[in-house]
């Protein structure tokens, strides 16, 4: 069985049901949706026979951010100068992460990998590290889900990276947060930052549906 439709001017587009269906002699109904979906989106079913339009990809939003200038003897919230490259073959995905004083919001639920990289310049004998934290309730509490440590106790000083990365499933864009931590830091070590090229980064990645 099938239904041809005709095409104003010349030709026609056919539409044709299969010989059979599985289990034999079931019928199909597949329901429309009632409006458009943007440019990209395809049809999905909900597994009952409705259809929607939704994304091709999971991957709705990528983003990367850079610290830009260093950030020396703190143990506090990563705050300021972070921005977004500045390269010419910079792109992202989506609309991107938004963050204010260091604390990060998402655009979208979702699944997210987010990895950070932070480069160092150790004192003597110092031993710094950076946490990935998450809110789940706008920062009332904080939750460690990543850390990663660079040191000096050879007591000469030096410069070091080292990179961290988790899995967070963003349930509410309104109430989940995270922020970038530094810790044992003394007054001579740094956080690389710099605005043209990444020491430290912080990647945002939208992996799938939450």
């Amino acid at each position: 069985m099938s239904i041809k439709l005709k095409g104003s001017t010349d030709g026609s587009v056919t539409l044709q049901a299969p010989a059979d269906t599985s289990p034999t002699g079931t019928d199909k109904t597949f329901t429309l949706p009632t409006q458009d979906g943007t440019s990209g989106q395809v049809l999905e079913t909900n597994g009952s026979g409705a259809l929607s339009f939704a994304n091709v990809a999971p991957f709705l939003e990528a983003d990367l951010w850079r610290l830009t200038a260093d950030k020396q003897g703190e143990n506090n919230t990563v705050s300021a100068n972070l921005s977004r490259p500045n390269d010419a073959t910079y792109g992202r995905i989506g609309t991107g992460m938004s963050q204010s004083s260091g604390i990060w919001t998402f655009p979208r639920t979702g699944l997210y990998f987010i990895m950070f990289s932070a480069a160092w310049v150790h004192s003597s004998n110092d031993n710094c590290d950076l946490s990935l934290q998450v809110s789940t309730n706008s920062g009332t509490n904080w939750d460690v889900v990543s850390i990663v440590f660079d040191g000096n106790p050879s007591g000469d000083a030096r410069t070091g990276h080292s990179t961290g990365f988790s899995l967070v499933d963003v349930t509410n864009t309104s109430t989940f947060r995270v922020r970038f931590v530094t810790g044992s830091v003394d007054s001579n070590s740094r956080l690389l930052g710099n605005p043209d090229q990444n020491e430290t980064t912080f990647l945002f990645v939208r992996i799938g549906d939450t």
